[in-house]
Formats: structure tokens, C-alpha cells, sequence
């Protein structure tokens, strides 16, 4: 037997009926100068959670039979420890130490004889550690950068589930290019091993798309964990401890929060790519709620407006008071099969009119608007003389857009087809059909050539006005 001389206060008539009677596994141990703990006495309880004969606990420490990640005896509190079972079921248990100490004069040193009182918590810590990992989920992932946010997330469950180290490997989506994201534990660097078998596994995630991976040897245990986007493993989750522990440590970590986690971040790494592009793009770009709340501007929007983001926050007081109940219409009407052009004044910072075009897309996962948008005041002050030019010299004009085919006429040239019908749209079809009979071939090719050549017409035609 594994002890040495055990304290006569152990052997009380009392104390080992008190362990008998109890209905939880209890144990009394004792300690002896190399911090080793024999098993005096225990009962059945205590048999039941081992699943193993009498012999054995008289044969076996406390320290043989149970594994702790702490390594180190805490007086009056609680402690968490790993057992496996005969069947290789591994358990966790909580064993919660009383010393017994009848002295009358306090001491300093540790108790030579204690109770224990254990207590099967695997079930409960599991679904408790697993709940905790979902709810994180689905309140999003924590705010800022693609590498801030993960690197919070690695070491929120490097905290919560006591892991050494932890990593997460992400892949474009074009899978030329792999980013790493670690978050070392407090035991020192991460042994070259352990990272030299991370990226053996992920080559096996990226060419089989397997489950879940354990293994371990004498000095890890390593988990790794795919990440799915649309079925398809996008990346993949890495949890080490040191020294091993057994399998049932990472059973929280299932494919669905895998999943789960590989959508978070697949719309955080599209949030990251946009605001690249925000960034660096040389258009004005900005993002906006339906409402027309500002979320995004980009250094070129800054440029054009003259304003930060703070300063503007809603794109509706950009627009001119005459002009915004069309704004408002055109970004209440938005959906994400019909993006939306639209021109229309704005004001700057230093309260001049800008002649500006918008081109919205609606983003219908978030609600939210992207924009384009454009400076077109040159050309509309352009646009203005011209008419101006026409209008003193009574030459109509027209023109067709070749992506929408659609046509707009001037005032000059509504006049001189006689058009009074404020509600007339013209069309290419409607406007060859007040040419002459005998000529409508004559323009109606010349029109096609330039479609097709660039080729300009100078012709004298006949047309028929609507008065006839």
C-alpha cells in the first residue's frame, strides 16, 4: 500500500462513517512529504464514478488515477481533473478538498489528512462550454479588423476552455493565398513541432474536406476544426494544450459550430475587402443604411463633399431641399434586383451646389446601400450653355443611351416635332416614325451605322411633326 503512517485522526470510527453514509463519491487522503496523496479510505460512490475494483485504490495515488491540468494541490476550493475510466471513457471531474485539521493550535503547514468530495461535471461543462461558444457566435464576431476580430476570438476560447495555444488558418477564395492567425497561450512559445503538424493538416482539410481531427503525443493534444462556407472548408481551426489532454476536451467544438464560425468569418473577410476597396478606390464611394444613415465614406467622398463621416451622418442632409423627396423615394424603392441611377444637387462643405449622380445598390443580407457616386457638374454647367446655344440658334438635339436605348430629346427638338404632350417619351422606334416615308430607310441607316461604326451623318430629311 502506498502510504505511510496514517494520523490516528484519520482513523476515527465517525469520520469513516461520514464518508460511507455520503451519497456523492467521497475519499479521504493522506500527504506525505513528497506531496503525494494515498487513498485511506473511501465509498461507494466513489466506486461507482472509477468503475474499478477495491485493490486497485489501495495499490494507486490519488495522483495516479487522476490527471490535473493545474498540477498543484489548492486548499479549501475547488479543482478540476481528468479521469478515464476502464472502458477508456474519459471524465471530468470536480473534487472540492476539506482538510482536517483537530489541532487547537493553527498551522501554517499544509494538512497531513483531507477530505475530498468529487463530483462528475463532463455532461454540464460540455453543454455549458458549447452554449457559451454559440452565443459568442451569434452575437457576431467582435468589432474592428478581420485580424483584430479573430485574434479577440482565439483568445476569448483560449480563456474559456484553457488552451495552450490556439490558431485559425483562413484561405482566399480563390485559394491562391493562406492568412494565419495565432494567439499563443502563457506557457511560452509554441514548440515548432506543433506547428509543423498544423500545416500537415490543413493540407489534408484542403484536399479530403474531412471531419474533425484529434490527435496527440507526449507533450500535446491537438484539435482541428474545418471551417465550412457553403459546404466547402474554407479554413480551419486549430485548439493545442500542454500537457495532453484527452479527445472529450474539445467535444464542444462540433462541424456546426464550424460551420457556424466559417460564415461569421467569410462575412467579415468580405467586409475587410470592401472596405479595401473603399479605401483605395479613386471614385467617391460611401455605404448607407435605407434610411440614408451613413456607415462608410472613403477618403474620395471626403475629397468631394469636403465633410468626414462624422460631420455628415445622414446622406439626406447632403441633398438640395428640392431634390430630396426624390432621394428619399429612389432609396425607399431600392432592392438588390434593380440598382438605381439618379442626379440630383448636393452641397459640399462650403455650401456649393453640386451637380452629382448617384448609382445605388441595395446589399439585401444587411439592409444596406452601396454607392457610387459621381461628379458631374462640369458637365451639366456644359450641358446648360449648350442648351442655351440651341435655344438662340433653334437647333434641336437627341440622344440615345446604347446600354438602356433610351432616348432624350431638348426642348428645341420637342418644339420642332410640334410635341405639346408633356407625358411623351420618345423612343427610337416613335422618332424614325416622323420621318418621311421615303426617307425613314435613310435614317434609320445611317443611325445603325453609327451604332455600329461610330460613322457620322450630315442629312437633309423630311419629317412629319404631330400636328401633321
Amino acid at each position: 500500500m502506498n502510504v505511510h503512517t496514517v494520523p490516528e485522526r484519520a482513523q476515527s470510527a465517525w469520520i469513516k462513517n461520514m464518508i460511507k453514509n455520503m451519497n456523492d463519491p467521497a475519499l479521504l487522503l493522506c500527504q506525505n512529504e513528497q506531496n503525494i496523496h494515498s487513498i485511506i479510505d473511501f465509498n461507494s460512490a466513489f466506486e461507482a464514478l472509477c468503475q474499478q475494483d477495491k485493490e486497485v485504490f489501495q495499490e494507486k495515488t490519488f495522483e495516479q488515477l487522476f490527471l490535473s491540468t493545474a498540477r498543484q494541490y489548492t486548499l479549501n476550493k475547488t479543482q478540476n481533473y481528468w479521469y478515464t475510466t476502464p472502458t477508456n471513457q474519459t471524465l471530468r471531474i470536480q473534487a472540492n478538498f476539506i482538510p482536517l485539521d483537530y489541532s487547537d493550535q493553527p498551522s501554517t503547514e499544509q494538512p497531513a489528512v483531507f477530505l475530498v468530495l468529487l463530483r462528475d461535471i463532463t455532461q454540464s461543462l460540455h453543454s455549458e462550454h458549447h452554449a457559451n461558444l454559440l452565443q459568442y457566435l451569434r452575437s457576431a464576431l467582435p468589432k474592428g479588423s478581420l485580424k483584430q476580430s479573430v485574434l479577440q476570438f482565439l483568445n476569448h476560447i483560449a480563456n474559456t476552455g484553457n488552451y495552450t495555444h490556439t490558431s485559425l488558418w483562413w484561405g482566399a477564395r480563390d485559394q491562391k493565398s493562406v492568412t494565419a492567425f495565432r494567439c499563443l497561450g502563457q506557457t511560452g512559445p509554441t514548440s515548432k513541432a506543433l506547428l509543423d503538424r498544423e500545416e500537415e493538416l490543413l493540407l489534408h482539410f484542403s484536399a479530403h474536406r474531412s471531419e474533425p481531427f484529434f490527435t496527440q503525443d507526449n507533450t500535446h493534444s491537438l484539435y482541428a476544426l474545418p471551417l465550412e462556407v457553403a459546404d466547402e472548408v474554407r479554413g480551419v481551426l486549430f485548439l493545442a494544450t500542454s500537457p495532453p489532454l484527452p479527445s472529450v476536451h474539445f467535444e464542444g467544438y462540433t462541424r456546426t459550430l464550424g460551420q457556424m464560425l466559417g460564415v461569421k468569418i467569410e462575412r467579415k473577410y468580405l467586409h475587410q475587402e470592401l472596405l479595401d476597396v473603399l479605401h483605395h478606390s479613386p471614385d467617391a464611394m460611401c455605404v448607407s443604411q435605407k434610411g440614408g444613415y451613413l456607415n462608410q465614406c472613403n477618403p474620395a467622398m471626403h475629397s468631394l463633399i469636403g465633410s468626414t463621416l462624422n460631420e455628415i451622418q445622414d446622406l439626406v442632409t447632403l441633398i438640395h431641399p428640392e431634390d430630396r423627396p426624390l432621394f428619399k423615394k429612389c432609396l425607399r424603392t431600392l432592392d438588390s434586383h434593380a440598382p438605381q441611377e439618379l442626379e440630383c444637387r448636393c452641397f459640399n462643405a462650403e455650401g456649393k451646389v453640386l451637380y452629382v449622380k448617384w448609382k445605388m445598390t441595395l446589399a439585401p443580407a444587411h439592409e444596406r446601400v452601396y454607392h457610387l457616386v459621381q461628379d458631374i457638374t462640369q458637365k451639366h454647367s456644359l450641358s446648360e450653355r449648350l442648351d442655351l446655344v440651341y435655344d438662340l440658334s433653334r437647333i434641336g438635339s437627341w440622344e440615345m443611351d446604347l446600354n438602356t436605348h433610351t432616348i432624350f430629346w431638348s426642348k428645341i427638338t420637342r418644339e420642332i416635332h410640334e410635341i405639346e404632350d408633356p407625358s411623351f417619351t420618345p423612343k427610337l422606334e416613335n422618332g424614325v416614325a416622323f420621318y418621311h416615308p421615303e426617307d425613314r430607310n435613310t435614317i434609320q441607316a445611317a443611325v445603325q451605322c453609327c451604332i455600329d461604326s461610330g460613322q457620322t451623318w450630315d442629312l437633309q430629311l423630311r419629317i412629319i411633326t404631330a400636328k401633321g
